[in-house]
């Protein structure tokens, strides 16, 4: 389960549409991936998704329950994670203060005076074994404005991840980070796959072709193709669009 069921969905602002009577059920499993050019309307589809914007019409559905108008937090319950370009993390804290934080939160403990031992405990294990997982165990104690950005980006995943979401939204997870940083998130995005629906937004065509199990490729707010990457590479209206010189590739 944990599909998402997208109608006719629009957001505009001002007079230009970023998008346009957007359908699309999301509801296969793996990783769906979101793909088009520059403006194409790929960020704005995950924030209305995520309940960080509101659409000027349509209606979003998690199963068969209706979020159109759900408020961030409400969503982030039924369990709906999402991450975007520019990391959101506390700098002045380590790394498993950061974690601990999302873990507070997923037990609804917070920083409750009545907190005991037993549960602090529960805490600070369940934090180191992500933070294992996620290859940042040897940052722990370190402060988070100290990691290199693509460690910041792991960690802001692996943050998402502390609150067991149902659906985790990532928004091009990839930019700005190294190789070995890339090489490194494709591996453990694949892992998430594996018990959380992934949805992606990507500009990186070999990431892409790397993680995709589904894609859909927005223009101009649109859609304009959805399939398999071998037939979204065999696509003639999408090569004329964005996909150039990649029509030959699947790694």
């Amino acid at each position: 389960m944990n599909n998402i069921q997208i109608k006719k969905l629009s957001m505009c602002f001002g007079n230009m549409f970023a998008l346009e009577k957007v359908s699309l059920n999301i509801d296969t499993n793996g990783i769906h991936t979101i793909i088009g050019p520059n403006g194409a309307g790929k960020s704005t589809l995950l924030k209305l998704i995520s309940g960080h914007l509101i659409p000027s019409s349509g209606s979003i559905y998690l199963d068969s329950k209706e979020i159109t108008n759900l408020p961030i937090y409400t969503r982030a319950k039924l369990g709906i994670s999402c991450t975007y370009q520019h990391t959101n993390l506390f700098d002045d804290m380590t790394t498993i203060e950061n974690i601990k934080i999302a873990l507070q939160q997923q037990y609804d403990i917070g920083y409750k005076i009545t907190q005991n031992k037993l549960s602090k405990l529960l805490i600070l294990d369940q934090a180191t074994q992500i933070l294992r997982r996620f290859n940042l165990d040897d940052y722990m104690c370190q402060n988070t404005n100290t990691l290199s950005y693509g460690h910041q980006k792991i960690l802001e995943i692996a943050i998402s991840f502390a609150t067991k979401p149902l659906v985790l939204l990532l928004d091009e997870p990839t930019s700005g980070i190294s190789l070995t940083n890339t090489k490194e998130m494709i591996n453990l995005i694949k892992q998430i796959s594996k018990t959380t629906r992934v949805i992606l937004v990507e500009h990186d065509m070999d990431v892409i072709f790397n993680l995709a199990d589904t894609i859909t490729v927005l223009n101009h707010g649109k859609i304009i193709g959805q399939g398999t990457p071998s037939e979204i590479q065999k696509n003639p209206t999408i090569q004329s669009y964005y996909l150039g010189h990649y029509d030959n590739i699947i790694t």
